[in-house]
């Protein structure tokens, strides 16, 4: 539901949205089967497509809207790749949740990228969106990392590193 932040992938599914009560009642059926079920935050690649936009449009001097209220946790694609590998590796099934370490709105997202790119902050407005029925009445996005995930040695950047990280990629990119 989102209620709380930290979920383990021991707790119950409590569903609120349309979309979780389908991918709760998807997720029954994988585990009934033997199946692995991976919980992700998240997953932001190197060409993350509202990162990019933000960017383009924040280096052209365009104003940009990014929401207050919505709040991520983000892992790299990367790393997902390698929890995945590691669990086909090990023949792992049940539930496994790998996250972020925190939770962080997508409007300081977006001023931490113009304050990386020496973008005037002034061009983003912080809007707060009607998201009750996309995400329920609750805003926390972070899940408490599986044992496995420490089991395999696999760290997850700080919010920080990883828009670092992604700001820098992306102007590598460029020059190149």
């Amino acid at each position: 539901s989102g209620e709380f932040p930290y979920y383990k992938d021991v707790d119950e599914p409590n569903p609120i949205s349309e979309i979780g009560k389908q991918k709760a009642r998807a997720e029954k059926q994988i585990l009934l089967s033997g199946g692995l079920v991976v919980g992700l935050t998240k997953v932001v690649s190197p060409n993350f497509e509202r990162f990019s936009s933000w960017f383009d449009a924040l280096t052209e001097g365009q104003k940009i809207q990014a929401y207050e209220n919505l709040n991520v946790s983000m892992v790299t694609l990367d790393d997902v790749v390698q929890l995945i590998v590691a669990a086909i590796k090990f023949d792992q099934n049940g539930v496994i949740h790998f996250s972020g370490e925190n939770e962080i709105s997508y409007a300081d997202i977006a001023l931490n990228i113009a304050s990386r790119i020496g973008a005037d902050r002034e061009l983003i407005e912080r809007v707060t969106g009607n998201l009750e029925e996309l995400v329920g009445p609750f805003s926390h996005a972070t899940l408490e990392n599986s044992a496995f995930v420490d089991t395999v040695d696999l760290k997850t950047p700080s919010t920080d590193e990883l828009i670092s990280m992604w700001v820098n990629g992306v102007n590598r990119a460029i020059l190149e």
